[in-house]
């Protein structure tokens, strides 16, 4: 919650328009129990508020808001497709319904407010309800099939535990056809106030329903943790889950080359007829680099006809 409005003068009003450099030093993590791994990546900010971006602004003077808005393809997460994503001032996305609540949590660990699917860009107490602040923009840029979504908070600033006057500007791509997430941080530095700066006060990283605990479908990055640095950008990689190739070695035997969730435990199905129900085969673990083969030793002759797939665990 915030207090009321006030005027300040911005310490820095130059946004970078582009630039390219890796200055995250962490590694990676993951992968999580639906597969998901994380992992620094180049720096590509793309600035929605150039005037050559066909952006549209939403979420100015506003606190604890939300938005609804479209994707523009169809994006997977979690297992689930969707066409619209809800956007908070509070640097996070949810699917399937709105969230405002704008205090971060381990996600880890915890259930968020409205236990939604999550995209936790940078989740804090921010606002644009201060004079000095811009708004949230979004676009969906690309040729079909390559198409990514970019949603950027430009100039927001920390409403608690005291309003600063330093803002901060970042902004998440989801990608067309990979269902990959990158997160690029143009300004992550609150220069007024290190209790919220650079990820102090803050979550990033992504979660299912129900995703904290046992379940393990959550990912975090960092939690209250100053690791987010000016220029730092992390991509989230979606687990593929598909039949690469099928091979048949005898007259009852077919080999197939799979990928699916790195290091975990996946689903190899069949039916004989894509209008029915598929029937579990085997579980059977990927190598870190999400692959690996199965062998289905009673496909019989080449009529009747198999359909496989691989599925989430």
């Amino acid at each position: 919650m915030i207090a009321p409005r006030f005027l300040f003068t911005k310490l820095f009003c130059l946004a970078l328009a582009s630039c390219s450099a890796t200055v995250f030093a962490a590694t990676g993590a993951g992968p999580d129990a639906f597969g998901y791994t994380a992992a620094a990546t180049t720096f590509a900010f793309e600035d929605l508020t150039n005037p050559s971006v066909p952006s549209t602004g939403i979420l100015e003077v506003t606190d604890d808001a939300t938005v609804s808005i479209p994707i523009g393809f169809p994006f997977t997460y979690y297992g689930v497709t969707y066409t619209t994503v809800t956007v908070s001032t509070n640097g996070i996305l949810t699917f399937g319904g709105a969230d405002a609540s704008h205090t971060a949590i381990n996600i880890n660990t915890n259930t968020t407010l409205a236990d939604l699917p999550t995209i936790c860009v940078f989740w804090h107490d921010w606002t644009f309800a201060y004079t000095g602040t811009d708004e949230a923009l979004y676009a969906t840029l690309g040729t079909p099939g390559n198409r990514r979504l970019i949603v950027q908070w430009d100039f927001v600033v920390a409403a608690l535990p005291s309003p600063s006057v330093d803002t901060v500007t970042f902004q998440v791509k989801l990608f067309e056809g990979t269902n990959n997430i990158e997160f690029h941080y143009d300004d992550a530095t609150v220069s007024d106030d290190v209790s919220v700066s650079n990820g102090k006060a803050t979550t990033v990283g992504i979660r299912d329903t129900h995703g904290q605990g046992a379940t393990n479908r959550a990912l975090q990055w960092s939690f209250n943790q100053a690791v987010i640095q000016d220029g730092a950008a992390i991509k989230y990689i979606a687990p593929q889950f598909r039949v690469n190739a099928i091979s048949r070695i005898s007259t009852t035997q077919v080999l197939l080359d799979c990928t699916g969730a790195p290091s975990r435990i996946n689903h190899v199905q069949a039916t004989t007829s894509l209008g029915t129900a598929f029937t579990n085969l085997a579980n059977v673990t990927a190598t870190a680099n999400g692959h690996f083969t199965y062998t289905d030793s009673n496909a019989g002759a080449a009529v009747p006809k198999r359909f496989y797939r691989v599925t989430s665990p």
